[in-house]
């Protein structure tokens, strides 16, 4: 309970001041551009407004060097599926 009254001192944290929301079943490419174009270190993945996942910039680099180099392939995935729908 003592540490609920400790100081944190955020300058030293790296907190993302923006967080980007991926929604499950998001393209590469997609994914790929954000993170281009926004500058992003990390995304938050979501199925219907629950966090499933978070991606890195790193894993992002990662998985898109490895389809270039022919050691994985691409997996396209199906849309989430909405219950009753």
């Amino acid at each position: 309970m003592s540490k609920l009254c400790d100081f944190v001192e955020l300058d030293e944290e790296a907190i993302e001041p923006t967080p980007c929301q991926l929604v499950r079943g998001s393209s590469l490419s997609k994914v790929h551009n954000l993170f281009l174009l926004l500058g992003l270190q990390n995304a938050y993945v979501t199925d219907r407004g629950r966090l499933i996942g978070v991606v890195s910039v790193n894993e992002l680099r990662e998985v898109v060097s490895d389809i270039y180099a022919g050691k994985a392939a691409l997996k396209y995935m199906d849309p989430p599926s909405f219950h009753g729908a």
